[in-house]
């Protein structure tokens, strides 16, 4: 007996979705995508929410808008999807590779043993992770936050929803989490309004204005069908 992962299934209203924004929508930057944002940001709690096209591109994005670049060294836990270390790499930073909390799965600071330019703890598995000993590593090492919240869509730290807690959020919406948009998709979260601008313009080739570009970017936007779902 053959046991299937998961089973992809759609809704009609999904279906109605997709057909809706194909017909009436652009399918770059269509309004499906700043309600998806519009709405993400409030159920979050944060003030802004940038959509991307994958959980790895948010984590990316979001240590490029830190201005986290070469020679910087990044914190995060083992027991984690390769995407959280991998982002690091791709900004040229160094993962600086930590022990786990057994307690949560999540990090254990205590194991940080130098100097790091920034930390991504990861919620691992819907379980938030001990943000209370991160948030106090943080601040005494005056270093910036970005939670991996990419399996921990919904899940609370505190009475706050995971994702709110640090200078940025990322998650992720493929079709194995627990929230998908029928495809690939992320989301960055933050309430610092310069770096929601940074991650929408690198997202989009490192737009300013229509035509003019003042950062380096990618094309890493979400598009309006998978908002639309």
């Amino acid at each position: 007996m053959k046991i299937p992962f998961f089973i992809q299934e759609f809704t009609t209203e999904m279906e109605e979705a997709a057909v809706n924004a194909l017909r009436n929508e652009s399918f770059v930057g269509g309004e499906s995508i700043s309600k998806f944002e519009e709405e993400f940001a409030k159920y979050i709690d944060t003030k802004y929410a940038v959509s991307v096209n994958s959980g790895n591109s948010a984590l990316q994005i979001s240590l490029m808008a830190l201005d986290i670049s070469n020679n910087s060294k990044v914190a995060t836990p083992t027991n984690s999807f390769i995407a959280s270390a991998n982002c690091i790499r791709m900004t040229n930073a160094q993962p600086i590779l930590t022990d786990i909390d057994t307690r949560d799965g999540g990090i254990d600071v205590s194991s940080i043993t130098e100097k790091v330019d920034a930390i991504i703890p990861v919620h691992i598995y819907g379980n938030p992770c001990d943000f209370d000993s991160v948030k106090l590593f943080a601040e005494e090492q005056k270093i910036p936050i970005i939670e991996d919240a990419c399996q921990a869509h919904g899940a609370i730290y505190r009475n706050k929803k995971v994702g709110s807690l640090s200078d940025v959020g990322c998650f992720s919406f493929y079709p194995t989490k627990n929230m998908t948009v029928g495809g690939d998709g992320g989301m960055a979260t933050t309430n610092n309004e310069e770096v929601a601008d940074k991650i929408r313009s690198i997202r989009d080739n490192g737009r300013k204005t229509k035509n003019e570009f003042d950062k380096l970017g990618f094309t890493m936007r979400l598009n309006t069908v998978n908002a639309a779902i």
